[in-house]
């Protein structure tokens, strides 16, 4: 004689008292909020520029979000009287602080959207670790520290 299933084998899981509409009106309302700020977040990114000028004022740059230069204005004319190696060294590290200027900006957009356990920084160095992408209780352990092997044989290999 054929087991009996119980009577509650098809049916679907709890909805924690709420309706399906209404657990999907939900549903659809954070995946238009997430893509919204996600639009914000790409149009701000865009927008992003880092700005630097040098100390003594002789020289104001700009920088997109790339890290690419976007204007560079003297303000007066003593940089002709600099050595080429003066010059260059003030076009240099004030190109870096306006660089740095738009990578604090990037930062503040960007890191708030990513997994829990990634920094920016060491996204940015591309030093991070791959397994900081996986949510927690997702991937068994050991499955995690066989990523983690084989990550570490690719440096040691250099492949990495």
């Amino acid at each position: 004689m054929a087991e009996e299933e119980p009577k509650d084998a098809h049916r679907p899981p709890s909805l924690g008292g709420h309706g399906l509409a209404n657990v999907m009106e939900i549903f659809v309302r954070n995946v238009t909020e997430q893509h919204k700020h996600m639009e914000e977040s790409q149009e701000k990114l865009r927008q992003a520029t880092g700005k630097a000028t040098s100390p003594k004022r002789q020289l104001t740059v700009v920088c997109g979000p790339q890290g690419e230069l976007k204007e560079l204005t003297f303000h007066d004319t003593s940089y002709r009287e600099m050595s080429k190696v003066e010059l260059s060294k003030l076009i240099v590290d004030t190109v870096a602080k306006a660089r740095t200027d738009v990578g604090a900006k990037v930062k503040e957009i960007v890191a708030p959207a990513l997994p829990g356990r990634l920094d920016f920084d060491k996204l940015q160095r591309g030093e991070f670790d791959i397994t900081d992408l996986i949510p927690d209780g997702v991937v068994p352990d050991e499955t995690l520290d066989r990523i983690n092997d084989r990550m570490a044989e690719r440096k040691r290999n250099g492949l990495v």
